[in-house]
């Protein structure tokens, strides 16, 4: 990096999550070593020290003051029915606001957004599915492009599945894949839903994760007397708890942004600036690009001049510097939010045995086309979900009757229910001149709730219910909102023929600033009910591949 306004540099891009990932690729295919400017935030460093020691331990080893630093879920949501939150290791240093506290206010639910070296995918980042041609229909990339692009990054990447019903609409697009160790009461009931299956417009297949499972020998610790039916401790059931994640967390099993980014900059991929956020955007008259940013640990204002800026900030960061660079304190920006909700499930046989190692990923997806949706609805399952199990514990723990508790949990399990844009609510945007900080104005972020038309969600239950009744598995018609989370975009949509301000062309730009090139999820039309992540990094490699060309 060269903070010299005076010399002009030649590419780079802002963030490290996935989007960022993407135009990396495609600037190192060309042979292209770009800057990379990002806040990294990184987990605290005695996390760090204490999941290194559990790596090297047996079970038994393991001592209560590091259980509870960073295995047991913390009570940070008090609601019995409310949704459990993700962390890593018990930490939340991916979500953005422990950082933006200071300058961004909201509204209802706060928008999902983070400084962390890796970006959001740091915590969210294993489950994908490739979008259906159904779900495209407003985007300029077609769906031949889209997968073939889709093909061309999973080919570095380790990904865990099978072929199954799914490829039809969601193409599978990697040949040599992991296998995941299912439960057999796992493997019984997607047996059982395939088997009973008989709708074309209905698919069920095993997960699609970008893991890499262990290939060590995995040694489960039972203490004896647990074994023998006697009572036992609350540290030796926490050791048994917690070694669901010992492959998936304490290995780092499940992909992280932050670990490809560390790669590139020591194998000089990328000159990776840490510690850095940028604040505003500024064209220059042959066309260059002023970025203004702050050195975060001095607080230091600088700026640097560069040929091609790609800015992958996500959503709502990449948002916030659009409308600062614009001066834009009194205009309402609109960013779109993918629908769902959640739905408890019960079977009648144990499906989620005591005492086994589980395997706490989505096991198996099912998708379904409904001609009320006129999208794709895609449904994850998950039989040993460990949030939830956090939650059935921390009940069992204030309640006399642990017995029913842990019956319970044998038998329940969540019903992920997710939706595109189109059935969702959605947030506005706006900078606030009157609260200034040394990053610009103060965000305010609103969100809209938007409720699904009772008749049309009636419907989709009812096929749900329909898909497991004759699994033995009975799916409760009552639901819990889970939109506006963690899955936003579109605030700057991509259109063939933009005309409003926020509109970009197929390059990611905005008509009146040249060679900027939005790449995250901010410019996606709509957001498919599928998830989102590893889009973004096919999208960002997509378009940077596509300005590269056009630029030569």
């Amino acid at each position: 990096m060269n903070s010299n306004q005076n010399t002009v540099n030649k590419f780079l891009v802002v963030g490290s999550g996935l989007s960022a990932l993407g135009s990396i690729k495609a600037l190192n295919k060309m042979g292209i070593v770009p800057d990379v400017f990002d806040t990294s935030i990184e987990i605290e460093q005695e996390i760090i020290e204490v999941k290194d020691r559990l790596k090297n331990l047996n079970q038994k080893d393991w001592n209560e003051s590091d259980i509870n630093k960073i295995l047991i879920a913390p009570g940070q949501n008090k609601k019995i029915f409310s949704i459990p939150r993700k962390t890593v290791l018990n930490s939340s240093f991916f979500y953005g606001e422990s950082q933006g506290i200071s300058d961004i206010k909201s509204s209802g639910i706060l928008p999902p957004f983070s400084y962390a070296l890796g970006g959001l995918a740091e915590g969210w980042g294993a489950a994908f599915l490739p979008p259906a041609k159904e779900d495209l229909h407003e985007w300029i990339y077609s769906h031949d492009e889209i997968c073939q692009n889709f093909k061309e990054i999973l080919k570095s990447m380790d990904v865990t599945g099978e072929k199954s019903e799914l490829d039809s609409s969601f193409p599978l697009l990697k040949d040599d894949l992991h296998s995941l160790e299912y439960s057999n009461e796992a493997t019984t009931l997607l047996s059982n839903l395939q088997k009973n299956n008989k709708n074309l417009n209905i698919l069920i297949g095993k997960s699609r994760l970008l893991l890499n499972p262990i290939k060590e020998k995995f040694s489960p610790y039972f203490p004896t007397k647990l074994l023998t039916g006697r009572k036992f401790n609350f540290l030796e059931s926490q050791r048994i708890e917690m070694q669901r994640d010992w492959h998936f967390q304490i290995h780092d099993a499940i992909y992280k942004p932050s670990n490809e980014i560390k790669l590139l900059a020591e194998e000089g991929k990328i000159n990776l600036c840490s510690g850095i956020r940028v604040t505003e955007i500024q064209p220059n008259s042959d066309n260059s690009i002023n970025v203004h940013f702050v050195i975060i640990e001095n607080k230091k204002l600088s700026t640097a001049s560069y040929q091609k800026v790609f800015l992958a900030a996500g959503c709502i960061n990449t948002s916030r510097i659009i409308l600062n660079s614009k001066k834009f304190y009194n205009t309402k920006l609109k960013v779109q939010t993918r629908g769902g909700f959640i739905l408890p499930a019960i079977s009648l046989k144990k499906i989620n045995l005591p005492l086994t190692i589980k395997n706490t990923m989505p096991e198996f997806f099912i998708a379904i086309f409904d001609k009320f949706f006129s999208s794709w609805i895609h449904i994850q399952i998950s039989l040993q979900n460990d949030l939830f199990e956090n939650r059935l514990n921390s009940i069992k723990d204030k309640i006399p009757f642990m017995n029913v508790v842990q019956k319970i949990k044998e038998r329940v399990f969540i019903v992920f229910v997710n939706l595109s844009s189109d059935q969702a609510g959605h947030y506005e945007l706006q900078l606030d001149s009157e609260k200034m900080s040394i990053y610009g104005p103060r965000l305010n972020t609103l969100y809209v709730k938007r409720f699904i038309n009772p008749l049309k969600k009636l419907n989709l239950i009812f096929k749900i219910f329909s898909i497991f009744v004759k699994a033995k598995v009975l799916v409760s018609p009552f639901g819990k909102s889970n939109s506006g989370t963690f899955h936003v975009g579109g605030a700057f949509p991509m259109k063939r023929e933009p005309k409003n301000w926020n509109e970009t062309n197929q390059l990611g730009e905005l008509s009146d600033i040249k060679n900027l090139h939005l790449v995250d999820s901010s410019t996606f039309p709509t957001l498919p009910g599928t998830t989102i992540g590893l889009l973004s990094k096919v999208m960002a490699y997509c378009v940077t591949k596509k300005a590269l060309k056009e630029g030569s």
